[in-house]
């Protein structure tokens, strides 16, 4: 009776197991997929500006900051405490991020990181 249970046991397992079969799409196929898709495409938009505009600023800032600090003992402690400055504003804002999220929406809180590069951006380049 055990050999039984355990026979059907065994066939019940296997059968769930079973996978659905992916469809293999070939390098033409995927990429003719993903153009297709407006929500990769704005996501792909966004991570290519999003690359472009930090890589703008941060050697336009270092530059200023090297001309600022040119010992490099004070421009290691600057970037020390700026890191440091950054962790902790960076943890306070995940924990006000939530209330964002709730209470605005995404599309509120998708637009806080190019507001504040802008704002910052145009308070840095003004001094």
């Amino acid at each position: 009776m055990q050999k039984e249970i355990v026979a059907k046991q065994r066939i019940k397992l296997k059968s769930k197991k079973a996978k659905k079969k992916k469809a293999n799409m070939s390098l033409g196929e995927s990429v003719a997929f993903l153009v297709k898709s407006e929500y990769i495409r704005c996501l792909a938009a966004l991570v290519v500006s999003y690359g472009i505009s930090i890589n703008l600023v941060e050697v336009t800032w270092k530059s200023k900051i090297k001309a600022q600090y040119p010992n490099p003992n004070d421009y290691s402690a600057f970037m020390g405490d700026f890191s440091t400055c950054t962790g902790i504003v960076t943890f306070c804002l995940m924990l006000f991020g939530r209330f964002v999220f709730r209470k605005f929406g995404w599309g509120v809180a998708a637009l806080f990181t190019p507001t504040m590069l802008l704002v910052t951006g145009l308070i840095f380049f003004s001094l």
